[in-house]
């Protein structure tokens, strides 16, 4: 996927609503989505069907060893971390009390595809998303947090700017 540009867009808490506003405005454009959610391990996530409501990009709940693809929104599971290499996810158990899916997955995204990489900090709590953003800022990516006046919850967007 030479040239591929690839978005992680992280949340926590009050994040679903303005996942679903960035896709109502978001046209194909040979970009590949990941989205980085904090929902409880064994909670399934019923974004995909909601998503489909906002988008004509395809959807695809991450799989081991799955290849990336442009124009596809793809949904992290809940109980695992995802990361990526040569344009292929790789999958490993949840450790640790605090949920860093962001900060795991961007850091990997830093690494795969440097300039190419976009980190996205929406709405939620705690600190993850900040070590990923950093990482894609060094790797020369473009990285962007909400602006935490707009958020209910402020606490990772304000620890990412």
């Amino acid at each position: 996927m030479n040239g591929q540009f690839i978005a992680a867009i992280a949340g926590s808490a009050g994040s679903h609503k303005r996942i679903l506003e960035f896709f109502d405005h978001t046209p194909h454009d040979d970009v590949s989505y990941v989205i980085l959610q904090h929902l409880p391990s064994t909670w399934r996530s019923g974004c995909t069907v909601i998503l489909s409501r906002h988008t004509r990009l395809s959807i695809q709940e991450i799989r081991h060893g799955m290849v990336l693809h442009k124009d596809v929104i793809y949904i992290a599971p809940s109980q695992k971390y995802v990361m990526i290499h040569n344009d292929i996810f790789a999958l490993t158990d949840r450790t640790g009390r605090t949920n860093q899916t962001a900060d795991t997955f961007m850091l990997s995204l830093a690494a795969n595809s440097h300039h190419r990489s976009i980190g996205i900090v929406t709405e939620g709590t705690l600190n993850d998303g900040t070590r990923g953003l950093q990482g894609i800022r060094e790797a020369g990516g473009f990285t962007i947090a909400q602006d935490p006046a707009t958020c209910l919850f402020n606490g990772m967007p304000l620890n990412a700017i």
